[in-house]
């Protein structure tokens, strides 16, 4: 008898099943949907920090830069990648180009990760370029290319964009330092990308000082410095996420849709009290409008999904375990709503009311 009374309301229009669908909907959906955005806005924001190269940091100090040992920090966690680097004197002059003498930097093996690469090509040996260098030559990872000196592998193609970041690797090539000859050489500078709010980790850049003695000797004292520091020293990111316009959001979902199911409950009050009139017990009634309210709820769920995929295939972010999360809490605050909303409008109907509801329809 419940069911089919459900199944008679909701397919005869009595629910205004397609009015409370859409309005439910409309509001999940929107809420999944800009939640995500501000997430992932966030994430774009992390994202460019990383890029930019405001979470690397480097120590310098000329000759004591132990090349492994500063390669080696990568395999600490929080330090995605790491190495060394050392300006030479000396520059390449590619023949195509007989008036550009391109300066040499010598890199340990590992440096080039540390790299925004466009193009890599690790089959033979040889030197990364950038962009501008690759441009004007016409080459990419994998080509060769003359110079007076001899024909040169490119290995790899960067950016190096004047965005702030230190340093001259805009226009320069670096080659892989070979350890098996250079068993002992030291270079000038180790970097190291820090992602996370660990600031002990920049201390661990000291480790890579091979002569110690000769730092502590020099009247250069070593520092560790930010390599661009236009975005600020760290990225906040967690507060960022605490602090988002959309934190609340699914509370909000929770009270419109609670406020919904009431509505739609207490529009049909003449005709609710009037089962209970004719004996009909609440509960019976409470569970005839939580089975007409079950479909609404399914068709959320249904259109959340869409949505969801939506938002997260254009997100920048490969946290899939928070997307999921974000947008299951919405769906939940707004089947939990209406659930909660029909509840109180069955219990708020009242029998002895019903004549009461007659004249006021």
């Amino acid at each position: 008898m419940i069911k089919s009374e459900a199944r008679l309301n909701f397919t005869t229009g009595t629910t205004r099943a397609v009015l409370l669908a859409v309005l439910a909907i409309t509001i999940t959906c929107s809420a999944i949907f800009l939640d995500l955005s501000s997430v992932n806005s966030i994430s774009i924001q992390g994202k460019e920090f990383l890029e930019s190269g405001a979470a690397t940091w480097e120590l310098t100090n000329k000759n004591t830069i132990s090349p492994v040992r500063c390669d080696n920090l990568s395999k600490i966690d929080g330090i995605l990648h790491s190495g060394a680097i050392s300006e030479e004197n000396m520059t390449i002059t590619p023949i195509s180009m007989p008036g550009t003498s391109i300066p040499v930097n010598t890199v340990s093996q590992d440096f080039y990760k540390l790299l925004d690469l466009t193009s890599l090509d690790l089959s033979t040996p040889g030197i990364f370029i950038p962009t501008v260098i690759s441009e004007r030559l016409g080459i990419r990872a994998g080509d060769s290319f003359l110079t007076k000196s001899g024909e040169i592998f490119v290995s790899g193609v960067y950016n190096y964009p004047d965005d702030g970041r230190q340093g001259s690797l805009g226009f320069a090539a670096l080659a892989p330092l070979d350890e098996r000859a250079s068993p002992n050489r030291l270079l000038d500078s180790c970097q190291a990308t820090i992602w996370g709010q660990n600031d002990s980790l920049k201390t661990m850049l000291w480790t890579a000082l091979e002569s110690k003695e000769e730092s502590a000797n020099s009247r250069v004292k070593p520092e560790i410095a930010q390599l661009n520091g236009k975005f600020g020293i760290t990225f906040e990111g967690v507060k960022l996420y605490d602090s988002r316009d959309t934190k609340y959001l699914g509370v909000l979902v929770l009270l419109v849709c609670t406020l919904l199911g009431f509505v739609f409950i207490r529009i049909r009050r003449l005709e609710i009290a009037s089962w209970l009139h004719v004996s009909m017990k609440k509960s019976d009634a409470l569970k005839i409008s939580l089975l007409e309210i079950a479909p609404i709820i399914f068709l959320a769920l249904i259109t959340s999904i869409p949505t969801f995929l939506f938002a997260y295939i254009g997100a920048d972010s490969s946290d899939t375990l928070t997307y999921i999360f974000l947008a299951a809490r919405i769906f939940l605050a707004s089947a939990i709503g209406l659930l909660f909303g029909t509840t109180l409008g069955i219990v708020a109907t009242k029998e002895r009311h019903l004549f009461k509801y007659f004249k006021e329809r």
